[in-house]
């Protein structure tokens, strides 16, 4: 986190991006065309009023934003709490060695997790479950810190982090001029897939530039919330079922029993596989958790007839290349030097153009240029690309998911496709009927 942080500093210092840090939100005042935030300066009280078109909220899963905005949640409170300790030792390189790992797996009587290196002296541990109203002393979590080590050290306990087995979600993540991201839309159990965040601001960052250039009407922001959501809810309940079926498995191994270090006979050897066993299986379990990141109930989405209605459902183990409309755009190596269709795509919207005829390539271009919308056309005739994506043209977001695919223009032309992309009504887009539909998915495999 602390790296990605000075990555985010440095981009945003690459673009003349101005950071200030120790303000306090206190009030938020939303206008017909505006929002006000103020804001207070920690040290001298100072008060200040910052004029948007919109506010968003990624300050954390106590997020002020969310409260201000009045914007409730839904989910599960936790029964227990749990801690993230980053433990600091002296020089173990003699024990460890001098790069020692950066994520280790812990099992035994005390400790169960991770033991992560943070650097060579700093290490993330975790203990409990605790009540939630438990606050374990110094003495357990250094005791649980050694145990994660397996062998007696000096360390100290530089932080703890209290968190919880519970899925909470916002009702909402916009409610007019102000949207949330990150843990202040969300927040869910450690485990599955950490991306989330990063998910939130590729969908909603392309939908606010479009909006803020007047690319788009403001209504495109409601379809990130009709994205996002819909996954945040599939990923918390996966999260906590995962942990659930995790802690079941640490209290049956502790109850079979755990071999100590010390014992090197055979019977403590075999135990060691039978709970090695147990820990590994279902490791692979968590594909369509990690990439399997589709919307398929979006208004901002060309969908093919009936394709909502037959999707296989969304399942937390699998995931399959699957280039029809709202999926993830299938990836792979364009060339021998490492480029992928990610690189070649940039962050715009692209038509692919997977055969000779360049018709649907210049209608999306010339509609595209008289908005203006940033746009690129990307010829790939390559018959194994056409047979993956099933269709002679695909257009993809700028956050790399398929809006549309068909053989040639539906009716109503690239115009009818954009406004819809971009968050026009159905019924306004070209008076978009089933028939139409129909054409425009006529050169997509079902």
């Amino acid at each position: 986190q602390t790296a990605l942080q000075q990555v985010f500093m440095n981009h945003l210092g690459r673009h003349g991006v101005s950071v200030t840090g120790g303000w306090r939100l206190e009030a938020l005042h939303e206008h017909a065309d505006w929002i006000d935030a103020e804001v207070a300066d920690l040290d001298s009280g100072e008060r200040r009023t910052i004029r948007a078109r919109y506010v968003l909220g990624a300050d954390g899963g106590s997020s002020t934003v969310r409260r201000l905005a009045g914007i409730d949640r839904d989910g599960e409170r936790a029964p227990q709490k749990r801690l993230r300790l980053i433990v600091r030792t002296g020089d173990e390189s003699e024990r460890l060695g001098p790069a020692p790992s950066g994520v280790n797996l812990v099992f035994n009587a005390k400790a169960w997790g991770f033991l992560a290196a943070v650097s060579t002296r700093e290490w993330r541990v975790y203990a409990g479950p605790y009540p939630l109203d438990y606050e374990p002393t110094h003495e357990e979590l250094v005791d649980i810190g050694r145990a994660a080590f397996g062998f007696d050290l000096d360390l100290e306990v530089a932080s703890a982090t209290t968190y919880y087995d519970s899925s909470r979600v916002a009702q909402t993540f916009r409610k007019d001029r102000v949207l949330l991201a990150g843990d202040a839309a969300h927040v869910r159990t450690p485990g599955g897939n950490l991306g989330e965040g990063f998910g939130d601001v590729t969908n909603l960052g392309w939908k606010l530039a479009a909006v803020l250039a007047g690319h788009a009407p403001d209504a495109l922001l409601d379809s990130y919330d009709a994205e996002r959501r819909r996954h945040n809810w599939r990923i918390a309940d996966y999260a906590l079922e995962r942990s659930r079926r995790g802690h079941e498995l640490r209290e049956q191994i502790r109850r079979d029993g755990i071999p100590d270090d010390a014992d090197l006979s055979p019977e403590a050897q075999q135990r060691r596989a039978e709970i090695g066993a147990l820990i590994g299986q279902g490791r692979f379990e968590s594909a369509g958790v990690e990439f399997d990141e589709r919307y398929d109930a979006s208004a901002a989405i060309w969908y093919e007839p009936g394709q909502v209605d037959t999707e296989k459902p969304w399942q937390p183990d699998r995931y399959e290349d699957d280039p029809r409309p709202g999926h993830r755009a299938p990836d792979g190596y364009l060339d021998p030097w490492g480029d992928t269709l990610y690189d070649r795509i940039g962050n715009d919207f692209a038509l692919l153009v997977l055969t000779e005829d360049a018709a649907a390539g210049q209608a999306f271009a010339a509609e595209a240029a008289a908005r203006p919308l940033p746009f690129a056309v990307i010829h790939l005739p390559d018959p194994a690309v056409r047979e993956l994506y099933g269709a002679d043209n695909v257009l993809i977001r700028p956050d790399q998911h398929v809006a549309w695919r068909g053989a040639q223009v539906p009716d109503g032309g690239a115009a009818a496709v954009l406004d819809l992309v971009l968050g026009g009504a159905r019924d306004s887009a070209g008076g978009q009927a089933e028939s139409e539909l129909a054409a425009a998915g006529s050169g997509a495999a079902s």
